[in-house]
């Protein structure tokens, strides 16, 4: 193999010198300014780089001073005359670089003077032969130089295959100056011949090189960050030049600013004198727009093919002006992007500059990079641009430019909002989810939106207009009226626009249809499917959003959010109808899927955060429950589910009877009074609940006061039976036994009432009548009272909850369990140790390991074992393992005691 480092070849292929041959200084050798400091450290380098081989690269950016050290060395080295050539006096070409090649060998008198064979500029002959005739001739005179090649990024391939073949005989060496170099030629002489390179890194000025170069100049820099920030010496004697022009002793940090402006716009005018012709100069100039490149892109903007763009970048990035990253994406220099966009404003129309924004928006929508898609077509003014990503990607944006597109929205004119309906909706909703939005303000703006709306608009428009009023109403929490409006609008969007049934769409709206096939109609039935959840008809509800329950993630493994959001919304209906096992299973169906971090703290994970929360409670997991409530903490304030955790959150001050919870409940209904949405069925449960709370304290005026207000609320048409419930709770606990067993006794004659208020009814049933057998009533009977507790209790079980029977006072209970439940010991136990469960000691003498640990925190998630597997790294038998030994030292058999207990007992922190 050919080698160039010094002593591989064989000795005999190399002529003795013997002594120094006579200092020869080629004509175009560069003068190096008077003012301009040696580089000692650089100039020995270099010498040592061509001792020790036959070719030398110094591949370095612009301003580097890569000739200025070449120039010094050849000053310096007497041990073969220095050849110096420019590559940009011969274009490149390989034939006329030969040929200035064998003028200066000749100048240089290092060839006979009849070396005729050596071909002319008007006689080529093939470049691979006369470099080997040319080898000869050297050999024969034992003459040696070094050739220095300035800008060798302008040879051609031909003309770099002539410099490895002559700098193999050794009887040449060269020195290649350049910017870039093409990456094959590079690669194949590093890789066969171990050329050395000087590279950016080597050429980076010290401080010590600066000091001495400002004392030469008889100036200061006191500034030790200009002093660091001085990259180049190029830039260091830009700025000694603008100094002595304007008769400054001292370098500014301003000073060093405009020069480096100065020296962007002159390195982005030469750069764009090389890349491209005179009129196409202006394009190169879009390269600065965009936040990123890659070959797609570049091609749009230069209006060029594919591997046209692909050598542009790559010469930018040869050049140093830029780097890849993974996915072929390509990086500007910030520099050279400065420079460029400064040009670019300066020369580019308006026009052209909003048609190239629009360009670079739809490629990084392609890409994903939706908030800088949304950024840039804001940039261009293209409100076509901003309603159809705002539709095909309101989810995202809400997550990654929340307070950018609301400022945008917010300056939609009434003609855009008419134009565009959907632009209405999506800034109602941004309104909605502000903290501080009152329902006021959001009504207000509503109105106003609707009245924006063309009432004799007709087909896809109609459609749109109809979606944005549900949404007001909706939003409002106005669920009557949306429930009207979505019964009549949601049929319509699933044929007319789904399946294209007699509806024709304009071609500049065409992406309407596509965001509602891939997901305004799944969106709109999860909000019907809300609106029969906050209206009480759990049927109606889990009608809807059945068939949008769909696997949480696709073939590919990718995970959807809004499929979570379905599957939350049917657990939820579960859980608020009762029925803690159908729950369960959504639950458990949900976490069979790879769930991304922090899926519960999202908007679209909160429905199976609160149905979790219900079931912990049924559990008699309280502090379980409180924990899977804060993650939502984000949330609490703007979802339109608060009323569910406001309902948790009294459950829990119930079951702690804490002090002050009555006080609690009632900050909190304040503080919900003027913020959306809820729905009169809602209200009604919520003023129930503190109702119930109220009782629970002995707060009886107060529970009669929350029982008035939900009243007042009441209406027609209400389903379930929550006020008539709570009347016969309050009868209870005023010992009016007789009104209490005939308010459940009529109640339970109703056919439209869920399994738990069924439950609680018969409850209530059973305590009223053994309260009567008590007094000695008559008509009372223990039996009756036994029947409606074997009912409640097989309700309970069929539901998944049989600790509701707990309401029961212990007197009762405790006789009813051993004479219609004597299996039961779950309810025994857990009757005897409620106190105990409610606020356990913590466990002192418990030590977990720390891989113990690991897995005891992701249970939080309530993962499946392959998921923590996979998280932790390790087998599923181990983390089985694993959980083994955490049962056993927390004295539990479940992983829901389990996490009870840790909670309890400090293990694990809520929040």
């Amino acid at each position: 193999m050919q080698d160039f480092e010094a002593g591989a070849s064989d000795a005999s292929a190399i002529p003795h010198l013997g002594p120094a041959q006579p200092q020869y200084f080629s004509p175009r050798l560069p003068a190096v300014p008077h003012d301009v400091p040696d580089r000692p450290r650089l100039v020995r380098l270099l010498e040592d780089s061509v001792t020790g081989s036959g070719l030398v690269l110094m591949v370095a950016a612009e301003g580097t001073g890569k000739t200025t050290v070449a120039a010094q060395w050849a000053r310096q080295h007497t041990q073969r005359p220095v050849i110096w050539l420019n590559a940009e006096d011969s274009g490149g070409n390989g034939w006329d670089f030969y040929v200035d090649l064998v003028d200066e060998l000749e100048t240089a008198q290092l060839l006979d003077e009849d070396a005729k064979n050596l071909g002319g500029a008007w006689a080529p002959r093939p470049l691979r032969r006369m470099g080997t005739v040319l080898s000869r001739q050297l050999q024969r005179r034992a003459a040696e130089a070094v050739v220095v090649v300035e800008r060798a990024d302008r040879l051609t391939e031909e003309a770099l295959d002539l410099i490895k073949t002559l700098a193999c005989r050794r009887t040449l060496r060269f020195v290649l100056l350049a910017p870039w170099l093409d990456e094959d030629f590079i690669f194949d002489v590093q890789d066969d011949f171990h050329v050395p390179m000087i590279g950016d890194a080597d050429l980076e000025l010290t401080e010590a090189e600066i000091q001495s170069s400002l004392e030469l100049a008889g100036l200061a820099m006191p500034d030790g960050e200009v002093l660091r920030g001085i990259s180049s010496p190029l830039m260091l004697q830009a700025m000694v030049y603008r100094a002595r022009e304007q008769r400054d002793s001292v370098i500014t940090a301003e000073t060093a600013q405009n020069v480096r402006q100065q020296l962007n716009l002159r390195l982005v005018r030469r750069l764009l004198a090389e890349s491209t012709p005179a009129q196409d100069q202006r394009l190169l100039l879009r390269l600065a727009l965009p936040p990123m490149l890659d070959e797609q892109l570049t091609a749009n903007l230069l209006v060029m093919d594919a591997f046209g763009a692909r050598r542009v970048l790559r010469r930018l990035r040869d050049a140093g002006h830029g780097e890849f990253h993974e996915g072929g994406t390509f990086y500007l220099d910030p520099a050279l992007v400065e420079g460029l966009r400064e040009l670019a404003l300066e020369r580019i129309q308006p026009a052209e500059l909003r048609r190239v924004y629009v360009t670079i928006s739809e490629w990084c929508e392609h890409k994903g990079h939706i908030r800088q898609a949304l950024l840039l077509a804001d940039r261009a003014g293209s409100w076509e641009r901003i309603s159809a990503l705002t539709l095909l990607h309101f989810n995202e944006l809400q997550n990654v430019a929340r307070e950018e597109l609301t400022r945008i929205l917010d300056r939609a004119s009434p003609e855009l909002i008419r134009q565009w309906p959907y632009l209405g909706w999506f800034r109602l909703a941004l309104l909605a989810g502000r903290p501080e939005t009152t329902i006021a303000t959001l009504t207000a703006v509503g109105d106003h939106t609707l009245s924006m709306l063309d009432p004799e608009t007709r087909g896809l428009h109609r459609l749109m207009n109809q979606t944005v009023a549900f949404a007001y109403h909706y939003l409002v929490g106005d669920f009557h009226h949306a429930d009207e409006i979505i019964t009549e609008l949601l049929p319509r969007v699933e044929g007319r626009v789904v399946r294209g049934e007699g509806l024709e769409v304009p071609q500049d709206q065409r992406f309407v249809v596509q965001a509602a096939q891939v997901w305004v109609v799944k969106a709109l039935r999860q909000f019907a499917a809300n609106t029969k959840l906050f209206l009480g008809h759990y049927a109606d509800a889990l009608g809807l959003i059945e068939p949008i329950v769909q696997p949480l993630t696709d073939e590919q493994a990718r995970f959807s959010w809004r499929n979570l959001h379905s599957a939350g919304i049917k657990a939820l209906i579960h859980a608020g109808s009762g029925n803690i096992n159908a729950t369960r299973r959504v639950l458990n169906w949900i976490h069979s899927f790879d769930l991304p971090p922090a899926w519960d703290e999202s908007y679209f994970g909160a429905p199976a955060c609160i149905a979790s929360a219900y079931v912990s409670l049924a559990d008699r997991r309280p502090q379980t429950a409180a924990a899977e409530l804060d993650r939502l903490k984000h949330h609490q304030g703007s979802t339109e589910y608060w009323a569910f955790i406001l309902d948790i959150r009294a459950r829990l001050a119930l079951y702690f009877k804490e002090p002050g919870i009555v006080s609690y409940v009632a900050a909190e209904l304040s503080a919900r009074g003027d913020r959306p949405p809820t729905s009169p069925y809602m209200q009604v449960q919520l003023l129930t609940r503190a109702a119930a709370v109220a009782f629970t304290a002995g707060a009886l005026a107060t529970a009669s006061k929350y029982l008035d207000q939900a009243r007042e609320t009441d209406y027609p048409g209400r389903p379930g039976v929550s006020i008539e419930r709570v009347a016969a709770v309050l009868a209870l606990y005023e010992e009016d036994w007789l009104k209490a067993r005939d308010i459940a006794a009529e109640i339970l004659e109703s056919t439209s009432i869920t399994l738990r208020e069924e439950i609680s009814m018969r409850l209530c049933w059973v305590q009223a009548e053994l309260g009567l057998v008590e007094e000695g009533y008559p008509n009372a009977d223990s039996k009756i009272a036994g029947r409606q507790f074997v009912t409640a209790l097989a309700l309970a079980d069929e539901c998944g909850s049989p600790y509701d029977i707990m309401v029961i006072p212990p007197r009762w209970l405790t006789g009813l369990l051993h004479e219609y439940a004597p299996d039961r010991h779950d309810l025994a136990e857990a009757m005897r140790g409620e106190d105990e469960r409610s606020s356990p000691e913590p466990l002192q003498d418990v030590q977990l390991t720390h891989t113990e640990h690991r897995v005891l925190d992701e249970l939080v998630n309530a993962e499946s074992r392959a998921a923590i597997a996979r998280r932790l790294l390790v087998s599923e038998n181990t983390v089985k393992t694993h959980l083994r030994r955490i049962y056993r030292k927390l004295g539990v058999r479940s992983r829901a005691e389990a996490l009870e207990r840790a909670y309890s007992s400090g293990l694990l922190h809520s929040g």
